[in-house]
């Protein structure tokens, strides 16, 4: 009789127990962790709306959450170089670099970095070694391109146009690096009156059925043409830019 009054004892002090527990303090809500692929689509339409501040933030909490993401890190570099963030940038890509061999679109946000702070000769060399891995990739060629012509190397600048030139068959790229080459030739034209004349020639490739790139005259120093901005006096290397391409949508990491 002892014994089941007991247990009817023991029933209740725990029942009395568990309602003080559930009534002393309401129950604290713990978050699920965030799921990094709906963070970095959140970021990535972020990015599209231009919203870099708030796509920044966002990767930084996938980051945080997920070190190793390559996917959320790639956004991050190209958000930072939105904002200006060249050494953010490379400090991202740095890392990047330690998950994952790169791809050529990595390679041309390191140039853009290095261009920004300066660092024009290896910027070139990032360029040259995406081209290496991509070579019929529009958009690495011409950050190739526009990289040769900031640092003054006209000569190459041109060949790699005109390789770009008779390698596609995209009309609006045609026209594209058409109008690049012209545009160095008028650079090493002014370059070549300013110097007294000194010789230059120009090493582009010709292809039987494709029309010759025309070249400007050694004699005539340009005006108003994107190169210099008004006049040749004004002569100066094009400023970078950052990317103008987008990372691709988040599909898995």
């Amino acid at each position: 009789m002892r014994s089941g009054q007991t247990t009817v004892s023991l029933i209740k002090l725990l029942s009395t127990a568990a309602l003080l527990v559930s009534t002393a303090a309401p129950a604290i809500a713990v978050p699920n962790p965030p799921d990094t692929m709906s963070l970095l689509k959140k970021a990535y339409s972020e990015i599209g709306d231009g919203k870099f501040d708030n796509a920044i933030d966002t990767l930084c909490l996938a980051i945080k959450f997920d070190c190793n993401s390559v996917m959320a890190r790639r956004y991050l570099c190209y958000a930072l170089l939105q904002r200006g963030d060249a050494r953010g940038a490379i400090s991202q890509l740095d890392a990047l670099a330690q998950l994952n061999k790169g791809i050529p679109f990595d390679l041309c946000m390191r140039g853009e970095a290095l261009q920004m702070i300066g660092e024009y000769d290896k910027a070139t060399e990032a360029y040259r070694t995406a081209m290496g891995m991509d070579p019929k990739n529009d958009y690495v060629r011409e950050k190739l391109i526009a990289a040769l012509q900031n640092s003054g190397k006209y000569q190459e600048a041109s060949a790699i146009c005109a390789d770009g030139y008779y390698g596609t068959s995209d009309k609006k790229m045609k026209d594209k690096y058409l109008e690049s080459f012209n545009q160095i030739q008028s650079a090493r034209a002014y370059l070549h009156e300013k110097s007294g004349g000194a010789e230059w020639t120009t090493t582009a490739p010709t292809a039987p059925t494709a029309p010759t790139a025309p070249t400007a005259p050694a004699s005539a120093a340009p005006t108003g043409d994107t190169i210099y901005g008004s006049s040749p006096s004004s002569f100066k290397p094009t400023a970078p830019t950052a990317p103008t391409a987008t990372p691709p949508p988040p599909s898995g990491q």
